[in-house]
């Protein structure tokens, strides 16, 4: 990540006056905030085969909700709930000298099931946001000590149900967006002191209940994407000058999507969603003023869901469980003029089944339930 100078004084004043998000040069053609990556060079999608990174079928299950992640050092931890044993939480690591995955502590130690897990890595922490069936379906979040899981401040620590939990780190800060059923399950935001939470702005950010809000972290400004309650259009928010703003019109397009999903690379944003009225993805980025469409929308050759976004090197990728290919899981990027695959279609023999997916020094890594490795986890890479 690159070092950013801090917004003058002059750009908060910009920002005040004209609801815009000041860009501040750091150096000839480049910018500090968030911007489209047009004009930057994007290269070519690397068609290669995945294969296995570690053993197939390493979990002990089948599971739910998982999440793939790599702290600063390269380590490779999946975070998920498992289905048959009372759906708590477990983490699993990479072993590069063995290349097998074990777990990290305690498998499932959450003390109730866990629905909507969520991993972040904070100073190479790994940290997992849940809602806690052991304490009412409210959120909580636990850490790696070294040696055991506890708790990140109190347990259940919203006033009432939580639901498509969004968990993000940025240096030593954490935060949390998530459906809140405190109030009628609309978006609300916390983060996380040392020890307690609190909202972050209102408590409630939008009119009526939000699904699956997608949260990052860009520069410590914090990103929400969602589907308007009352449209279902993309909308996205950022929480800057002490107020959550709009990033572009309330309503960036008429489509109507389910599963936003954000990415920032070096201080470049995107977004892909679904299109529910073809069932496939498209991918926008942002130029400081308005959302661009990333190559041409809706852009699988067939239907498609599950999908998650990663960028690596300026090129934005898409991981999703591809209906020209048996339902398995494919990964196209974006060449600098058109969506091509990288790989070969439905690597991942996972038929309807979700993914996570995620980059590490130019690399794509996805987790999956992994039908040829009897119905449990795996994970596959490939140069990106």
């Amino acid at each position: 990540m690159k070092n950013y100078l801090p917004l003058s004084l002059i750009a908060v004043v910009f920002i005040l006056l004209f609801g815009a998000f000041a860009l501040t040069a750091c150096s000839p053609g480049r910018v500090t905030y968030l911007t489209s990556a047009s004009g930057s060079t994007t290269p070519t999608p690397t068609a290669t085969t995945w294969r296995y990174y570690g053993n197939a079928g390493f979990s002990a299950n089948q599971e739910l909700y998982t999440n793939l992640a790599f702290n600063n050092n390269g380590q490779a931890y999946v975070a998920f709930s498992d289905k048959y044993f009372n759906s708590s939480a477990s983490v699993m690591t990479y072993n590069s000298g063995s290349s097998t995955w074990s777990y990290l502590g305690n498998s499932d130690f959450t003390p109730g099931s866990a629905s909507f897990v969520s991993l972040a890595l904070m100073n190479n922490v790994p940290y997992v946001a849940y809602e806690d069936g052991a304490h009412g379906g409210q959120a909580s979040v636990m850490y790696y000590t070294g040696t055991s899981w506890q708790y990140a401040g109190s347990p259940g620590f919203n006033p009432g149900l939580a639901y498509g939990l969004s968990l993000a780190a940025y240096n030593s800060t954490l935060y949390l967006a998530f459906g809140d059923d405190n109030y009628a399950g609309e978006l609300s935001v916390m983060t996380f002191s040392g020890t307690t939470w609190s909202y972050v702005g209102a408590t409630s950010l939008t009119s009526n209940s939000v699904a699956s809000p997608s949260l990052v972290i860009n520069n410590g400004i914090p990103i929400v994407a969602f589907p308007d309650p009352s449209t279902h259009n993309p909308s996205v928010i950022a929480y800057t000058a002490g107020a959550w703003t709009h990033l572009g019109p309330a309503d960036i397009n008429s489509t109507i999507i389910a599963s936003p999903s954000l990415a920032v690379d070096n201080g470049y944003l995107y977004m892909a969603y679904l299109d529910q009225g073809n069932d496939k993805p498209t991918v926008l980025t942002y130029n400081g003023f308005g959302w661009v469409t990333v190559g041409g929308a809706d852009f699988t050759p067939g239907t498609a869901s599950n999908i998650d976004l990663t960028v690596s090197n300026g090129t934005p990728y898409v991981a999703f469980t591809d209906g020209n290919a048996g339902g398995n899981t494919s990964v196209m990027g974006y060449s600098g003029s058109s969506w091509t695959y990288v790989g070969s279609p439905g690597f991942a023999i996972n038929p309807g089944a979700g993914n996570y997916f995620t980059s590490y020094n130019n690399n794509g890594y996805v987790v999956f339930t992994d039908w040829a490795g009897n119905f449990q986890l795996s994970v596959m890479w490939n140069p990106l």
